[in-house]
């Protein structure tokens, strides 16, 4: 099964919606902050088991901030898909409702 992961991150950042573009800003600086934490660690400016504890910390802050972008982002298209498909239903719908109403008064 295949789960298209970054197409989706990106369809969502080219959204409308605000909310969605913070939260992914926000795990993009999460992101960059955990990378200068391994860097600081690896030049002992902060400890290494600290900046690996930091690193890790920040880092599962941006897959849990991508992983609700994402699943944001299918729950908009399956509401799309549902509305599209009612829209697509509902004139073949009455037609069928007063054919029914019809036959019922005969």
């Amino acid at each position: 099964m295949k789960i298209p992961f970054i197409p989706v991150l990106f369809k969502a950042w080219q959204g409308e919606n605000k909310r969605v573009r913070s939260i992914f800003a926000l795990a993009l600086f999460f992101f960059i902050a955990a990378i200068a934490a391994i860097t600081l660690g690896e030049m002992d400016i902060l400890g290494q088991g600290w900046s690996r504890t930091l690193a890790i910390l920040l880092f599962a802050f941006t897959a849990a901030f991508l992983t609700a972008v994402h699943t944001f982002q299918n729950f908009a298209d399956q509401q799309l898909r549902e509305k599209e498909a009612a829209a697509v239903e509902e004139p073949n719908a009455a037609p069928n409702a007063a054919q029914n109403a019809a036959q019922a008064e005969t």
